[in-house]
């Protein structure tokens, strides 16, 4: 799942696919990227990965929840946090 949002970054850098399409389904990238940061953080630098590892997810990522908060006048990523908490993912 992280190479598949990993190569939508790269498609939406590269200007290939738009925001309105990513965001279509939900903002499921956003979702994931909150959910796993903290992990990809610490694989960054470690032997076998890059610091720049899943740069791409990252950057579309915050995308989105720009987009988000420019569509709904909010920031989800807090309610999102709360979420995974809460239900322990």
């Amino acid at each position: 799942m992280w190479n598949l949002c990993e190569n939508l970054g790269k498609l939406y850098r590269e200007g290939l696919i738009d925001l309105d399409t990513l965001y279509g389904p939900g903002n499921q990238v956003g979702y994931l990227w909150i959910k796993f940061k903290p992990i990809i953080e610490m694989y960054r630098g470690t032997e076998g990965y890059s610091e720049h590892q899943y740069e791409n997810f990252q950057y579309l990522a915050d995308r989105l929840n720009e987009y988000h908060k420019k569509l709904y006048k909010e920031d989800h990523r807090a309610k999102i946090e709360t979420y995974i908490k809460r239900n322990e993912f």
